[in-house]
C-alpha cells in the first residue's frame, strides 16, 4: 500500500511542476476542470456567429448566385450581432457544430448544388411531359367545311 501512495504522491508532484511551470508571470494560469485538463480557451460568441453565418451564405450562394448582393459583408455583421447573444446562450460554437455535423456540411457542399443544377436540367423534360404541345387550331372555314361537307377535307 505504501508504494502505491509514493506513486500517486510522485505523479501529483510532477502535475504540480508541469502546473507552476506553465504559470510563469507573463502566462496566466489556465483554469482546471479536472486533475491535469484544463479548460478550452473562451470563445467570442461574435466570433463564432461570424464564423456561422459567413459558411452559411458559401454554401447559400454556392446553390443560389443570386444571393451574393444580399448577403453583404456589412449584412453578415449586422446577423453576426443578433446571433451572437443566442449562440452565447445555447453554447453553440462553429467547432462544435463541425466536430459534430461537419460531414454533413460537406456532403450539403457537394451535393446541394449538383441537386439543384440537375433540377434545373430536367425543369423543361418535366413541363413537356406535363403540357404536351398543342396542336394548331384549325383554320375556321376548313373547320367549318370539313363539318358540313366530308369530302372538303
Amino acid at each position: 500500500m505504501d508504494v502505491a501512495l509514493q506513486n500517486i504522491q510522485a505523479e501529483a508532484a510532477a502535475v504540480d511542476a508541469e502546473i507552476s511551470a506553465a504559470t510563469s508571470p507573463e502566462t496566466p494560469a489556465p483554469a482546471q476542470t479536472e486533475v491535469g485538463q484544463t479548460s478550452p480557451p473562451a470563445v467570442d460568441p461574435l466570433t463564432e456567429a461570424r464564423g456561422i453565418i459567413g459558411f452559411m451564405v458559401v454554401v447559400a450562394t454556392q446553390v443560389y448566385p443570386q444571393l451574393k448582393p444580399i448577403y453583404t459583408e456589412a449584412v453578415q455583421d449586422q446577423l453576426a450581432a443578433v446571433t451572437a447573444p443566442l449562440l452565447a446562450q445555447y453554447g453553440v460554437t462553429l467547432g462544435g457544430l463541425m466536430g459534430k455535423y461537419g460531414n454533413w456540411f460537406n456532403f450539403a457542399l457537394v451535393a446541394g448544388p449538383l441537386a439543384v443544377q440537375t433540377y434545373q436540367a430536367l425543369q423543361p423534360a418535366r413541363h413537356s411531359a406535363r403540357h404536351p404541345a398543342i396542336k394548331p387550331a384549325p383554320n375556321s372555314l376548313m373547320f367549318f367545311a370539313a363539318s358540313r361537307w366530308p369530302w372538303v377535307t
